[in-house]
């Protein structure tokens, strides 16, 4: 981070907020005509990432927070949204997939605009910047390769567990696949916590949700086009704009509570009781 000069909101907004393997997933699976997969991995991801990765650390810490930008929380509440209004109108969700596309543009060209403030005050501090490390960016080219490779396998997978068990799609999007690929938001989380580097956990969580709901949640959109409506992804999207509401009031106030945590996890033991409930009623 400090080699690239990126502030640490930037750093966990645009890089380690790029969750390939769960992007991927979601995006082969768009490809593959599973709808449910791919739109409920989004979802359930995003409310399990915001209850444990928030959830645990808080009741275990107490955390203060340093200002944030008000675009970023803004920006969720509407890319929840927007998520929940496509689990509604299941026809020509190109449109909302465009909407979605173009808030990512959005939120990549403020965060760049953050950066390039933080770049003038750091050149006004340092005489010399340190240059870009070409092996920092060839582990990263590396990484993303194993991660697209990884995803295809994910899917695939996925369509040979669903039809042996008997497991439907959205179950297996929203809850087992979500599950999967958010243990190490987890992690991340709590040691930035333990470090006092809150402010890079949060802008990296923060940055996976925009990261899924704007670009990976528009391609799949536009991917996807229609489908027949389903209420456990309806149900999910809601518990998923709440538990997104919740998060942006607690981070607002700048500190975040126990019973914060208990909100949060008590939001996600609802979500799972749910769709194992509607799982088992199928």
């Amino acid at each position: 981070m400090a080699d690239l000069n990126l502030a640490p909101l930037v750093f966990g907004i645009l890089v380690l907020g790029m969750d390939f393997e769960e992007s991927i997933a979601s995006i082969f699976a768009a490809g593959n005509h599973l709808p449910y997969l791919s739109l409920g991995n989004l979802i359930g991801n995003t409310i399990i990432a915001i209850a444990i990765s928030f959830g645990i650390p808080i009741l275990l810490l107490r955390p203060e927070i340093d200002e944030f930008p008000t675009m970023y929380y803004m920006l969720l509440v509407a890319t929840g949204l927007i998520v929940l209004l496509s689990t509604i109108l299941t026809t020509n969700l190109w449109i909302l997939g465009l909407v979605l596309l173009f808030l990512f543009l959005f939120m990549v060209g403020f965060t760049l605009n953050y950066q390039r403030d933080y770049h003038a005050e750091l050149v006004e501090r340092e005489d010399e910047l340190r240059e870009f490390n070409l092996i920092q960016f060839f582990k990263i080219i590396i990484f993303i390769v194993l991660m697209i490779v990884g995803g295809d396998i994910l899917v695939n997978n996925a369509e040979s567990i669903i039809k042996i068990t008997g497991i439907s799609e959205s179950f297996f999007g929203l809850i087992l696949m979500a599950f999967i690929t958010n243990v190490e938001e987890f992690w991340l989380m709590y040691k930035s916590t333990r470090k006092n580097q809150l402010e890079l956990g949060i802008s990296t969580q923060i940055g996976k949700i925009l990261w899924n709901f704007t670009l990976i949640y528009g391609i799949s959109l536009l991917m996807i086009n229609n489908y027949i409506i389903s209420l456990n992804l309806i149900i999910s999207a809601v518990i998923c704009l709440i538990i997104t509401i919740y998060l942006v009031i607690a981070l607002y106030r700048k500190r975040l509570y126990k019973r914060d945590a208990l909100v949060l996890l008590a939001i996600l033991i609802i979500f799972v009781a749910y769709n194992f409930y509607a799982e088992i009623s199928l």
